[in-house]
């Protein structure tokens, strides 16, 4: 809860606790919202915010290797290489 004495319109701030864990998963957002005012007060303009939280364990970026690959038409196969870089947590697949 947040509260104003009579005269004051300093800013007022919480928290909220944020837990690690540790699993590469990408942004996670929280919607936050201000209710139940009372007093005669009411919500100006930005009465409802978004608090996104930060993946700190980068799962990666895949890309080819390579921007270009070429291959005789004899060879059989083409080896095409893909790279994983900036995070390795979690697992990954790409079709």
């Amino acid at each position: 809860m947040l509260s104003w004495s009579d005269n004051d319109s300093s800013p007022k701030t919480f928290t909220v606790s944020i837990l690690d864990d540790n699993l590469a998963e990408g942004n996670e957002t929280v919607g936050l919202a201000l209710g139940n005012i009372t007093g005669g007060a009411t919500s100006g303009n930005r009465a409802n915010a978004t608090l996104t939280i930060e993946d700190v364990e980068p799962a990666g970026l895949l890309q080819f290797s390579e921007p270009t690959f070429n291959i005789d038409e004899n060879a059989g196969v083409a080896t095409i290489s893909v790279s994983r870089q900036n995070g390795e947590n979690g697992a990954v697949s790409v079709d």
